[in-house]
């Protein structure tokens, strides 16, 4: 990845790389095919400990992660290391079943020109957990952030089908919460695919951002480190 002294714009992709220490080839693989330069690459299933001793840096940006209390989950954020930011430990979702990591990006850095502060983060929500307590959070967070005049752009792996709003009360109220409070879902596509189900969208990019000249696109990319495909 080569990136140019002062970007333009800030770019941000999502894995959900179900272990980043088996797969951290395939993760360098995709940036060699494709030569994207993200600002921010946001991976989810890390399935690191706390106290991990793998290699799993990437050069030229910098690698924080919340690890899982479980043998599945965590979640990790790799930052270009030329851009100013600050944990935002605050913010992380008090909820035994997922977790989740934020930053706050510097004025100078931020994309967009309203004057907010600019949110970053990634969330992993367990499966095998009922999903309304999340839910109950993540609304509480981005009507938190709405409230006080936060930017954000929030992804990662919920694990909630976004495919079955239609049919599913519980899915339907779910986004219609979200977009009462100005929350956008940026991805609206099938992203894992597996033997044993039918193709989903569990993998989820959220932001408040409605300028088309900052969010621009947003998607899916053919890739498979996982079952689930990159989204950005």
């Amino acid at each position: 990845m080569n990136h140019a002294s002062k970007q333009k714009k800030l770019s941000y992709f999502h894995f959900n790389v179900h272990s980043l220490g088996q797969n951290k080839h395939k993760l360098d693989d995709f940036f060699l095919m494709t030569e994207a330069n993200p600002t921010f690459i946001a991976i989810s299933e890390t399935k690191l400990k706390s106290n991990y001793i793998l290699n799993v840096d990437i050069p030229g940006f910098n690698f924080i992660h919340n690890p899982s209390q479980t043998n599945s989950g965590g979640v990790g954020l790799y930052i270009y290391s030329n851009l100013t930011n600050q944990p935002r430990n605050d913010l992380n979702l008090n909820n035994i079943g997922c977790e989740s990591l934020f930053i706050e990006i510097n004025k100078r850095n931020k994309p967009t020109s309203s004057g907010k502060l600019f949110i970053i983060g990634v969330i992993y929500c367990h499966p095998t957990y009922t999903s309304q307590p999340f839910q109950d959070e993540f609304f509480k967070l981005v009507t938190h952030l709405q409230n006080n005049y936060y930017d954000y752009l929030i992804d990662g792996d919920y694990n909630i089908n976004l495919i079955k709003y239609q049919e599913n009360s519980n899915v339907l109220n779910y986004v219609d919460c979200l977009a009462s409070c100005g929350c956008i879902s940026l991805i609206n596509k099938r992203t894992r695919f597996s033997k044993n189900s039918k193709p989903s969208s569990l993998d989820h990019i959220y932001t408040n951002i409605c300028d088309e000249k900052i969010i621009i696109n947003s998607g899916i990319t053919i890739f498979y480190i996982s079952d689930h495909l990159p989204i950005l």
